[in-house]
Parts: C-alpha cells; structure tokens; sequence
C-alpha cells in the first residue's frame, strides 16, 4: 500500500507540473529528489513502527514468557524490506511519470513478474532466484511455517549475501532515481 501512496505522489508531481514548479521557484533538482526521499524514509520508517507496535502489543498479550528483543533483527529486515520496495516505486514513478502506467507496472512486477522469474531461476538456476530485488527481503524474512515443514537452508544463502544484495539494490534505485531528474528535461 505504500508503493502505490508513493507512485500516487510522485506521478501526480508530474503530472500536475508541481516539479517543474518547484525548480522554477528556486529548488534544484537535487532538492525535489531529497524530498522524495524523505517520503521514502518516513513511509517505512511508519511501516516499521507499526509493525513494531503490533510485535509489542501481541507479545504483551499472548506471550507467556518475560519482554524479550530475540527477534527483533526481523524488524529491522522489515524496514529494508519496505524501503526497497518504496525505492523501486519511487524509480518507477520517476522513470514512467503517468499514474496508471506506473501502478500498473508495480503491481505487475511486484505480484506477478518478479514471482514467475523467482520460481523459474530456483527451478533451473539453484538459488540464484532468490537474489532477484524485491526476492531478497522476503528471503530474509522467511515464513516460519515453511521452514518448519521444509528443510529450506540447503536452497538459500547466508543471510548477510541477501543484506547485502537489499543494500546494492537501494542504492542502485536511489542512484538511478538521481541520475534521471539530474538529466532529464522537466
């Protein structure tokens, strides 16, 4: 739901001409991407409160154990998660600029394209698959059910190669991001 908030905001940036605006008013270029930015930073940053919120308030509830931090590193993958996906939505915004079309490819690449090219590359390339963009976070963040009822370990990488991949893969977007307004005519 925030990929799409975000593609909503950026495109409609465009759309209304409120970039261009802006740089007429005296932003750089520079500028327009940091506030994007810093929708990117406070959308997951909200993501991860929340999140964090609904872990305190279930665990308070249903735990039968004393206050415990074991898990929370998953948070902070969730967060990575978040900001990679709001990352890819804010380079599709920038890069396609029309609402629909963007939404569209979003939700085409995050439900369907990404998924079938996942399935495909672990069927035929081993784990490889598992290192597609938006495939690293949910790597890292496996569901606990499967891995109790498959042994998934022996078809997956250190957990650091797919942090690390996450982290080549935000900066990759936010670079691209940059360089398209920086060379783009508005």
């Amino acid at each position: 739901l925030f990929g799409l908030l975000l593609v909503i905001l950026v495109t409609n940036e465009y759309t209304f001409r409120t970039n261009r605006q802006n740089i007429i008013d005296g932003w750089e270029r520079k500028q327009f991407v940091y506030a994007k930015l810093v929708w990117v930073l406070l959308l997951a940053t909200t993501a991860f409160v929340m999140a964090g919120l609904t872990a305190l308030v279930s665990g308070a509830v249903y735990s039968t154990t004393p206050f415990s931090i074991e898990g929370f590193v998953y948070l902070f993958y969730y967060f990575l998660q978040v900001l990679l996906t709001l990352s890819f939505a804010l380079l599709l915004s920038v890069w396609v600029k029309r609402a629909g079309f963007a939404i569209v490819i979003f939700l085409g690449y995050t439900m369907m394209l990404e998924q079938t090219g996942v399935f495909l590359l672990k069927k035929y390339a081993g784990k490889v698959g598992g290192l597609l963009p938006l495939q690293t976070g949910d790597e890292l963040l496996p569901f606990p059910l499967v891995g109790k009822m498959i042994n998934s370990s022996a078809d997956r990488y250190d957990d650091s190669t797919y942090l690390l991949f996450l982290v080549l893969y935000i900066a990759l977007a936010i670079y691209l991001v940059f360089r398209k307004v920086l060379k783009s005519d508005l």
